[in-house]
């Protein structure tokens, strides 16, 4: 059984990773900020949405980082952007 599981293991093809990464925040307060910084430092990463329950806030957020979408509930987000990072900062 050990050597059928090293013959398993061994014909496994390497996870590839996606050449980009779509990134999204849940809460757009100050913590946000640093998260928005640190993946636009980044330039396989794209912030492609944000979520916060105070929506002048999320406003703010994505005029300051250009974060395209802003939703006002988490898992809508979630749901509709499928990203592969999410940072919550509530």
């Amino acid at each position: 059984m050990a050597k059928a599981q090293a013959e398993a293991k061994r014909k496994k093809r390497p996870v590839q990773s996606p050449s980009r990464y779509r990134a999204a925040i849940i809460g757009c307060g100050s913590m946000a900020g640093s998260h928005a910084r640190g993946y636009g430092g980044v330039d396989a990463i794209d912030l492609v949405a944000g979520a916060d329950s105070d929506e002048a806030r999320g406003q703010r957020f994505s005029r300051e980082f250009g974060v395209p979408k802003i939703y006002s509930d988490y898992r809508e987000m979630l749901d509709k952007e499928r990203p592969d990072i999410v940072s919550v900062c509530t």
